[in-house]
């Protein structure tokens, strides 16, 4: 049979079930219509989350050293070289202050401190609303510069709107310059629970000071690239 034969016994069919052959398109265009309205509903949403979360959390990973004695530098070192699709494995820890002041605090205050490294305000997708993030000398080296969030602010400096960069802070009698305030997020873990505030510091200052536990890393975040 010819493809001119068939088209013309394709017409014949559809003319004598006219009724059923409308059904059989509406149903058709239906369902096309339906999947292609799911496919941009799910795009949607995903990239809404994305852009609210300012992160993607299909590339994010989080590990934990399985015998509690926390990452070594050596280990974190390997970790980095095993695994070069990742474009960061930014090591933290944690820690606390039993007091967190300033020059015009009049309440008692505490801090859970999270340690963290020039990388992980990139990984963990939170924003630095000003200042600035850490840079890798101080994450190396220790410095005693903290990033806040709005919270503390607020109680710190009386207000969420004030400007705390470049002012000094006591933790437990040690002072410490802000370089950078963050909006409030817990999406990476760390402290801020029991009433206490969140701040964070360079990761090397948190182990050497404030750690609750050994020196090793207790997390690892990674972001692949």
């Amino acid at each position: 049979m010819k493809a001119r034969d068939l088209i013309a016994e394709t017409g014949s069919a559809l003319k004598a079930n006219k009724g059923k052959s409308a059904l059989t398109i509406l149903g058709i265009v239906i369902g096309i219509t339906a999947v292609i309205t799911m496919t941009s509903l799910v795009g949607g949403i995903r990239d809404a989350l994305v852009s609210e979360m300012d992160m993607n959390a299909a590339r994010a990973i989080s590990i934990y050293p399985y015998n509690g004695a926390g990452v070594s530098d050596d280990q974190l070192a390997a970790m980095r070289e095993q695994l070069p699709d990742y474009e960061y494995l930014s090591p933290s820890n944690y820690g606390s202050a039993q007091e967190i002041a300033t020059p015009t605090t009049t309440e008692k205050l505490s801090a859970s401190i999270t340690g963290v490294d020039e990388h992980y305000f990139d990984v963990s997708g939170l924003k630095i609303a000003q200042g600035r993030a850490f840079t890798q000398g101080e994450s190396a080296e220790g410095s005693m510069s903290v990033i806040l969030d709005s919270q503390a602010v607020q109680k710190l400096f009386s207000s969420a709107d004030a400007n705390p960069v470049g002012k000094i802070v006591t933790l437990d009698g040690t002072e410490a310059t802000v370089v950078g305030v963050v909006e409030n997020s817990a999406l990476m873990g760390g402290g801020g629970g029991n009433g206490s505030l969140n701040i964070y510091m360079p990761v090397s200052a948190v182990s050497l000071r404030f750690a609750s536990s050994g020196t090793g890393y207790q997390q690892i975040f990674g972001l692949a690239k």
